[in-house]
């Protein structure tokens, strides 16, 4: 059996989680979506992700709350942080251990190819 990507895509617009959904589809990712940090933690709990890419603000709790509360499980899963407007920086997420920050809009291209480029950086688990 080929193992998969498995993408979490956390952010609390229903039509980027639609969009980002069925783009790493295509590329033959399997993709969880969760409306917020409070959701995505419950998700962790039921599954292995492979990565995570998450919005940073979203009601209840925010990319960067989900992003401490993985580092502390100590959950060794790629997180990809997108933001349009934050008080976090690009500086703040690093120290968080995120992978990157990207600006909003971010393009489904820029997005497939930065996931593309770490998914061959992973080590594969059977899931």
């Amino acid at each position: 059996m080929k193992n998969k990507l498995r993408i979490l895509v956390v952010d609390d617009d229903v039509n980027l989680r639609h969009a980002l959904k069925k783009t790493f589809e295509l590329i033959g990712a399997e993709v969880d979506v969760a409306v917020d940090g409070v959701n995505a933690l419950e998700m962790l709990k039921k599954r292995e992700y492979s990565m995570i890419l998450s919005d940073v603000n979203m009601p209840r709790m925010n990319g960067v709350s989900l992003l401490e509360a993985v580092n502390q499980e100590k959950l060794d899963i790629p997180v990809i942080m997108m933001t349009g407007e934050s008080e976090y920086t690009a500086e703040d997420i690093d120290d968080r251990n995120g992978v990157v920050l990207l600006q909003k809009p971010v393009s489904t291209k820029q997005l497939k190819e930065i996931v593309e480029n770490y998914a061959k950086l992973l080590p594969f688990k059977d899931h």
